[in-house]
């Protein structure tokens, strides 16, 4: 059985949701979505008209070696599939295809990386993510806006896993309840506009007790969370 993976991160910002960079908090609980669901807008997002939008792979809070890649792109690609059903966008580039052109590209390959690779949220001190692998020292806007550039669309979503897996409730005896398990999931996002505003962030979690089928519900926790942040995502 999956162990619970997590992220001190997005426990920490279910307390808080406090932004650099000017966002506003908006009210925990959102139109349209639970109070699972975090969110803060950018004041001036009614200046950005984004009419396509390319989904970064995903990121794990849990490194390379945790196995967790295969996840992560099933998790890519429900998002992309939701976005494009959500049909406010004229064009969706989803992970798989953001990942083919990185085989193609070194460049952009890199600077890919150098946006999912860093935790998301919040951005570095100065907004700026210094890899090696990039030539020149960039400004987080300016990595956003190179490579909207080079997928050619008008914004980015990059996200973070922050939870996945099961917990096992304890009784008040702190002994563990046999053959009952809480499906998890959580992740973070994070939408960027081509002149490397951010213009929304959001931060959702779910779990679903029960002690039958634990890969189907840890696919319901997915589904759900996508479910309130696509209800919360503004415009």
């Amino acid at each position: 059985m999956r162990r619970l993976i997590r992220s001190s991160r997005l426990l920490a910002r279910q307390a808080t949701v406090g932004m650099s960079g000017g966002l506003i908090v908006m009210a925990a609980v959102v139109a349209c979505a639970s109070p699972h669901t975090y969110s803060t807008v950018s004041p001036g997002f009614a200046n950005h008209h984004p009419r396509s939008i390319a989904i970064l792979p995903l990121a794990s809070a849990f490194g390379v070696a945790s196995g967790m890649e295969s996840f992560s792109d099933a998790a890519g690609a429900e998002l992309a599939n939701r976005v494009q059903k959500d049909g406010r966008f004229d064009r969706v580039i989803g992970p798989a295809q953001v990942q083919a052109a990185m085989a193609q590209n070194r460049e952009l390959a890199d600077l890919v990386r150098s946006l999912t690779a860093p935790p998301p949220f919040p951005p570095g001190e100065d907004g700026a993510f210094p890899k090696s692998d990039v030539k020149a020292p960039m400004t987080e806007k300016e990595i956003v806006g190179k490579v909207c550039t080079l997928l050619n669309v008008d914004s980015v979503v990059r996200g973070r896993i922050e939870l996945y897996g099961t917990e096992k409730p304890y009784g008040p005896d702190f002994e563990v309840t046999m053959g009952y398990q809480t499906a998890v999931f959580g992740i973070d996002l994070r939408w960027d506009d081509k002149s490397g505003d951010t213009l929304w962030q959001a931060s959702d979690v779910e779990r679903i007790p029960g002690n039958r089928a634990i890969v189907k519900r840890m696919e319901r926790a997915r589904d759900d969370t996508y479910s309130r942040i696509m209800s919360a995502w503004p415009g």
